[in-house]
């Protein structure tokens, strides 16, 4: 896809209507079989199924027909000001329109996750800044939040999400 963004500081829902053959709930149909094959359905959590849900992930990717939608958020600690992006062809194109909408207003703006038909969400506190990705919107902003959680951030909250079906 051409590629399309959205800068905001304030969280926000992006979606991108595409019509696609390997659609997002196939998608995450898929991975919530997989996950739950893995005694990882309802856990986003313990590192053991992070690392299960990444592998289902690229196992349904690669099941999935070959049109991916990338997205990626950037995140600047100094100015607390995020730069997203969704709906490119690939993930270097994805990842620098993050960087450059982040640097908008900040400085020091690095990737924190990037993404492909799916959803991903940062959540900071204190000096903690962490990342969840999934199919769902909703269960990527808790993955995000319970990271920042589980890393002993203070006062967790979501900053930025984006989806790219």
């Amino acid at each position: 896809m051409r590629g399309s963004y959205v800068v905001c500081r304030m969280p926000h829902v992006v979606l991108t209507a595409t019509l696609m053959l390997w659609s997002a709930p196939s998608l995450a149909s898929c991975i919530s079989t997989c996950r739950a094959a893995r005694g990882c359905e309802y856990d986003y959590s313990s590192l053991s199924c992070k690392l299960a849900g990444d592998d289902c992930l690229f196992k349904c990717d690669t099941e999935a027909p070959s049109t991916k939608n990338y997205g990626a958020i950037s995140y600047s600690r100094e100015s607390e000001f995020s730069g997203t992006s969704h709906g490119f062809s690939n993930r270097a194109s994805a990842e620098a329109r993050a960087q450059t909408e982040c640097a908008i207003g900040g400085r020091d703006c690095k990737v924190i996750v990037w993404f492909w038909n799916s959803c991903a969400a940062i959540a900071v506190g204190g000096d903690v800044v962490a990342w969840g990705r999934d199919p769902s919107l909703r269960v990527a902003k808790a993955s995000a939040l319970n990271e920042c959680r589980n890393s002993d951030g203070a006062g967790c909250r979501i900053e930025d999400l984006a989806c790219s079906p």
